[in-house]
């Protein structure tokens, strides 16, 4: 009996299992694996950034094959740590799929945001604090490092990278917040990152073809899951869990996610 093929997501919240064990609807990566006829291995985590995205799917491909990988990108601002040691996955709240096991917990953290979700917290004077360090400018530089080193590690197996939510997330602290409103900063960080995406030396050796809607912001001719799902729905009232208040893709935002990404696959490996 022939062995089945085998699709490897990794993600943050857009990719996570939690919509399914909360909501009872199957996520992107279950219904692209049905389309390609594959098993499929969800390793989403709610709130990961990109180093813990990355770590997972290095640590994956050193472990075990697949024949198929998707990787989507989370916000640059991000911040991700390990935490060695083993644990019982039924005891923390990664939605995980059973039988997965993994030696290091990641903790998250979101220095541009107040959450009441992170283990180690600070307060929002240190987050400022931190901003300066981790700021947008240095984060997008990063994040298309990455991008381009993890292009090279897959070279050899058939994969796509796309980017999830808006690169650059919506503020709710930061070094400007006493002399701007939170609306104009958050324009004023997106402006800084399309100015350091350009200055990357990467921009120009990123497969365009095997990363969907690069250079992932519109103002450059490119698009996140965001900006494609809001071009099909600006009001954010079709494919959205609840509009503004909860942007998560919803059941029918995760099929349309699924189909971009499957339409794709027939391009580019069919």
């Amino acid at each position: 009996m022939m062995k089945r093929k085998r699709l490897l997501a990794i993600g943050c919240s857009y990719t996570s299992l939690y919509w399914t064990h909360k909501h009872g609807f199957p996520v992107w990566p279950q219904l692209l694996a049905e389309k390609l006829d594959m098993d499929c291995i969800n390793l989403g985590a709610n709130g990961a950034g990109n180093t813990h995205i990355s770590g997972q799917l290095f640590d994956s491909i050193v472990e075990e094959k697949f024949d198929f990988i998707v990787i989507m990108w989370s916000e640059f601002q991000r911040m991700d740590f390990q935490e060695l040691g083993l644990f019982d996955l039924q005891e923390i709240d990664t939605y995980i799929p059973a039988g997965v096991w993994r030696k290091i917990v990641w903790q998250h953290l979101h220095p541009h945001r107040l959450t009441n979700y992170e283990t180690y917290k600070l307060d929002p004077a240190a987050k400022n604090k931190l901003l300066k360090y981790n700021s947008i400018a240095s984060s997008t530089l990063a994040a298309f490092r990455l991008f381009w080193i993890t292009q090279n590690i897959l070279k050899d197996i058939p994969y796509f990278m796309i980017q999830g939510c808006f690169p650059v997330g919506k503020p709710t602290l930061g070094p400007l917040f006493e002399h701007n409103e939170p609306y104009d900063y958050f324009n004023i960080i997106m402006k800084e990152c399309i100015r350091f995406m350009l200055k990357s030396p990467y921009i120009d050796l990123i497969e365009s073809k095997k990363f969907i809607g690069w250079p992932i912001m519109p103002q450059l001719g490119g698009f996140a899951v965001d900006h494609h799902l809001d071009k099909l729905d600006p009001e954010r009232e079709k494919y959205r869990m609840e509009g503004s208040k909860d942007s998560h893709p919803n059941a029918v935002g995760h099929e349309l996610i699924s189909e971009l990404i499957y339409d794709n696959y027939k391009k580019v490996y069919s």
